[in-house]
């Protein structure tokens, strides 16, 4: 946990155990899985994409990645941020295939999944439903618009940039990455690992340290990465048909709390739980990551407030 107020860091600690079965505590250099909180990261590479002329809001989507040619309506690049594409959940069609919560899933099944949909929940900007479908669209359309893999991107454009040593994409849950924590679920019947079994990115993904979320949180009003207009975007918000403002836009809930406007977002994955709090008009920022899956976040981290 972290605390920056003023651009200091007024508190910074870890509590607990990294892994239980070899007495590892939790330390400085610990680094965790940033599950939907990486969201952000994917949210960003398309704003600086945008930035760049390589992409627009508006682009069709269908047009962007021709395998998802089948889809009836036109999805903009904007409504996959805004979570308001109506594309349904990959990870309930997955158990409705028969996936297990326990089996692996690899991008290339989820995207595989996502390709073969015909149909959508409603029509794009009808309502606002939370999206991991469409963060993992965005992963790809970064890859298909920049060239590169999506790992690669973040690292060569946000994560060296910053100084982010210690933050990665994990692709491949069999990569060896240092420092990681090891992820435990909680019961009645004492601890258990809970083991992550998912290859995807986009939605999720990013493998972070405290320190390396101060760096990337500072940037906001630093912009060592990006400019004006890039962090514009990021706080550009979708508005559905009836006038609903989303919430969830590019990564970052914008919510009032104690009359300031604060931006957030966390996740959770196995057990592995995350937020981030900024709260620009204070200059102050909270950073939570934790191991331990009945660990809430957010509530913390607004206690922190």
């Amino acid at each position: 946990m972290a605390i920056v107020a003023n651009g200091q860091t007024v508190f910074q600690r870890g509590y607990g155990a990294a892994d239980l079965e070899h007495g590892i505590p939790i330390s400085d250099q610990t680094a965790f899985h940033a599950a939907s909180l990486s969201k952000q990261f994917t949210a960003f590479a398309i704003s600086m994409l945008i930035d760049e002329g390589k992409l627009s809001l508006e682009d069709d989507v269908r047009e962007i990645l021709p395998e998802l040619s089948a889809l009836p309506e036109k999805i903009s690049v904007a409504q996959l941020l805004d979570h308001t594409s109506g594309l349904r959940e990959v990870g309930t069609l997955l158990l409705m295939a028969g996936w297990l919560e326990d089996d692996i899933v690899t991008q290339g099944q989820q995207y595989s999944m996502i390709a073969r949909q015909r149909g959508l929940n409603f029509s794009p900007s009808e309502q606002i439903e939370y999206s991991n479908t469409g963060y993992a669209l965005l992963a790809k359309i970064v890859e298909q618009v920049s060239d590169q893999a999506f790992d690669a991107y973040l690292q060569q454009t946000i994560f060296a940039p910053l100084g982010m040593e210690n933050t990665f994409v994990q692709s491949n849950r069999s990569a060896l990455i240092p420092n990681v924590a090891q992820s435990y679920n909680v019961s009645r019947r004492g601890t258990a690992k809970s083991i992550l079994n998912r290859e995807i990115v986009g939605s999720t993904g990013v493998i972070t340290t405290v320190a390396d979320l101060m760096k990337w949180s500072a940037n906001f009003k630093l912009m060592t990465v990006g400019n004006e207009r890039v962090f514009a975007l990021m706080e550009q918000r979708g508005v559905t048909l009836d006038g609903e403002v989303s919430l969830l836009s590019h990564g970052q809930e914008s919510r009032m709390y104690g009359g300031l406007e604060t931006w957030s977002h966390g996740g959770r994955i196995a057990g592995f739980r995350s937020f981030l709090l900024r709260v620009p008009e204070a200059n102050f920022t909270v950073v939570l990551l934790s191991n331990r899956g009945d660990f809430d976040a957010a509530k913390h981290c607004f206690c922190a407030r």
